[in-house]
């Protein structure tokens, strides 16, 4: 099975002058990952900036070269940033590799941290008292394949307890579910009010324990993650508009506003940098590993 390649969404600026700058190779998380990690990507980068680009998840970063700045700030080499409403600007310094774990929606309470708390923010881990994950730099310095990798993962992420909302996690689906169809209103998905019912909860109490789990109200939820289901498909559609009703926009106009008022730049911008500046699935820092 081909790895989830969908949970690193990133527009260059600064620095990149038309080159390929960013080397990703792409692991499948082991099955028992999975209730964690959505995806993992060892990225290699060499750009001076990055833009960071919304995620309805989680981020754990686990860097052991170089160095990234958020703003005036030098980040921890293990850091996790919670869900990203808006686009965030970082500044790297040297070549720096990572190893980078997109989380499930809910995963960020098996760090002892409040999904609320965290949204648009990064704190490391020490900060968190997550003190056993703080060697995993040096270990993943030193693997030389995917299984080594997972490995290292598997050991310091599987002790830790992991709460999950059994409600929350039916909506996630529900909401996360792409609208489809020509001629339908914006927001024709499943409606927050549709999937409370479904649920046997009123709005408000779907929205407090959604809040509580993810960080975001349902609805902010469902226009990120429609977004980026957006940008999964904006390099390979042959036009914006083919974009626009596979993710369920009502057409192309709105997709082009949405994706304006999120990212700050078209979606044709987008395309282009994509298609140009990001370098993907070339590396041979891993070898391909057969992956339970």
């Amino acid at each position: 099975m081909d790895a989830d390649r969908s949970g690193f969404p990133f527009v260059l600026c600064g620095g990149c002058q038309g080159r390929s700058v960013i080397s990703a190779r792409w692991i499948q998380p082991s099955r028992a990952l999975r209730s964690r990690v959505a995806a993992i990507a060892y990225v290699a980068n060499t750009a001076e900036a990055l833009r960071a680009l919304p995620a309805s998840g989680a981020l754990l970063a686990i860097r052991f070269q170089g160095a990234v700045y958020d703003g005036c700030e030098v980040l921890p080499d293990v850091s996790l940033t919670g869900v990203q409403r808006s686009v965030r600007s970082f500044r790297y310094e040297g070549p720096v590799r990572s190893v980078l774990l997109r989380l499930t929606p809910q995963a960020v309470s098996s760090f002892g941290a409040s999904a609320a708390e965290l949204v648009d923010r990064t704190v490391g881990l020490a900060a968190l008292g997550c003190d056993a994950l703080l060697s995993l730099p040096d270990q993943l310095a030193r693997a030389r394949d995917a299984a080594t990798v997972l490995t290292c993962l598997e050991d310091a992420l599987s002790p830790l307890p992991i709460r999950r909302d059994a409600g929350v996690e039916r909506a996630i689906a529900l909401l996360g579910r792409p609208a489809t169809g020509e001629g339908r209103a914006p927001q024709s998905g499943p409606s927050v009010r549709g999937v409370a019912r479904e649920l046997g909860l009123s709005e408000r109490q779907l929205g407090r324990r959604f809040h509580a789990a993810v960080g975001l109200a349902p609805k902010q939820f469902a226009s990120v993650r429609r977004l980026e289901h957006a940008l999964r498909l904006l390099p390979w559609a042959r036009t914006c508009a083919e974009v626009a009703h596979g993710a369920g926009y009502f057409d192309e106009s709105h997709f082009a506003r949405e994706c304006a008022r999120i990212t700050g730049v078209s979606p044709g911008t987008l395309r282009r940098s994509q298609r140009t500046e990001l370098h993907v699935g070339t590396s041979d820092l891993y070898k391909s590993a057969n992956v339970p």
